[in-house]
């Protein structure tokens, strides 16, 4: 009888697996898990042939880039979060407006819809990526 390795035994690892929910499977590892190997690695390492100061310097710099690299990463989503907020509320602004696209579509704005593809104008039954206008006409104003 085959023995199963822990992981593939798990219900979360299997309903992601097969697309079931679950924790969703990635592809790269983390700061936490390249530690965590180093230390392992450190460890478990041939006393009479332990791992060279270069080389283990080189694996300390990989770690202080993965780091910055994963800081410089989480700083962007929150900067495009905070744009992406912005943009709706600005194009909040245009509800009741005549705009023109850069298409030379026009109409009065009567809705902003928000989606994971950015902030759209409801022109009539048109949806307007906010990036396409070219101009915007208050009334009255």
């Amino acid at each position: 009888m085959a023995t199963i390795a822990p992981i593939f035994g798990n219900q979360m690892y299997v309903g992601a697996a097969e697309g079931q929910g679950g924790v969703r499977a990635q592809n790269t590892l983390g700061k936490d898990a390249f530690l965590k190997l180093l230390m392992a690695q450190l460890r478990n390492q041939d006393p009479l042939e332990p791992i060279g100061n270069t080389e283990f310097i080189a694996q300390l710099a990989n770690f202080s880039t993965l780091e910055q690299i994963t800081n410089m990463s989480t700083n962007m989503e929150g900067f495009l979060r905070h744009q992406h907020q912005h943009t709706a509320l600005v194009a909040a602004n245009t509800i009741g407006k005549e705009i023109e696209t850069i298409g030379g579509h026009k109409g009065t704005v009567s809705g902003v819809s928000i989606e994971a593809g950015g902030v759209y104008l409801i022109v009539g039954d048109d949806k307007i990526a906010f990036g396409d206008i070219k101009e915007i006409r208050g009334i009255g104003n």
